[in-house]
């Protein structure tokens, strides 16, 4: 039986094994080739590298190797016979640094391109410590931060003075909650920052009788001179310390869910 196995076996044509994934690993080469090249490009067009001859001569070589599929690092030693034409009779890597002082510099620069936040490149190069290999990265896409808001703290329309101490202790409550909800997005001292001010105010007045409390709570823009939100908030008439912290939990909370919805949109 083995025998006929061995046979059929010799009989068969010598076929290739057929790799499925190579037109695809093509395509993701030349891909990838196509967007280092343009990125090069980029770079090199940069106010920082135009008129850095060895920046630009370095990183070119540096991406020319790497899309020759060089193994590994380019020595020190060939980078400065190539990029910075070293006399080979005469060059030593340990008492010339050149090329350790212009990769540093590199990296630098580099860092400073990406720093601006303006290239939009779909690839970020850079150059490891340790080596001198290229590493390519997709950069995270940035998040604007949200913009920060100034409280004001709440205007007293009561004469009385049992409201107005309410009020006072009402803003120290709600200065506490806001920081605890919005964080630093929340200015809760804009009147002592020496400088400019956010343009988005929350601002709003406190009334009183003997039949409740109002709040009126409003968010302004004032350079484009409109309110964004504005509600109205009635409580009981209890002028106590629960209440104010009552009071400054639900406005909180109220500025912090309409926010929450406004970042959604």
């Amino acid at each position: 039986m083995e025998a006929i196995i061995d046979t059929i076996i010799d009989d068969l044509p010598n076929v290739a094994p057929v790799r499925h994934d190579a037109p695809g690993a093509a395509c993701a080469a030349r891909d990838l080739r196509c967007e280092l090249e343009n990125c090069l490009a980029r770079i090199l067009a940069s106010p920082g590298f135009a008129r850095a001859p060895r920046m630009r001569r370095l990183l070119s070589y540096l991406v020319e190797q790497e899309l020759a599929f060089k193994d590994g690092n380019s020595s020190e030693y060939a980078i400065g016979m190539e990029v910075f034409d070293r006399d080979p009779r005469a060059y030593n890597t340990c008492t010339d640094p050149i090329v350790r002082v212009q990769m540093r510099r590199l990296r630098d620069k580099l860092q400073q391109y990406y720093a601006a936040g303006q290239c939009g490149d779909p690839l970020q190069i850079a150059i490891p410590l340790g080596g001198y290999a290229l590493s390519t990265t997709t950069p995270t896409p940035r998040v604007a931060a949200p913009e920060q808001i100034a409280w004001q703290r709440l205007l007293c329309l009561t004469p009385d003075g049992p409201v107005r101490a309410f009020a006072t202790g009402l803003n120290e409550e709600l200065a506490d909650c806001l920081h605890h909800a919005l964080g630093a997005r929340i200015d809760t001292m804009p009147e002592q920052a020496g400088g400019r001010v956010p343009p988005r105010r929350l601002e709003g007045t406190l009334r009183a009788d003997s039949g409740g409390i109002r709040v009126a709570l409003r968010l302004a823009d004032k350079l484009r001179s409109c309110v964004l939100w504005s509600r109205q908030f009635d409580f009981a008439p209890t002028l106590s310390i629960a209440a104010q912290v009552e009071v400054a939990h639900r406005l909180a909370f109220s500025v912090q869910e309409y926010l929450h919805g406004e970042s959604k949109l």
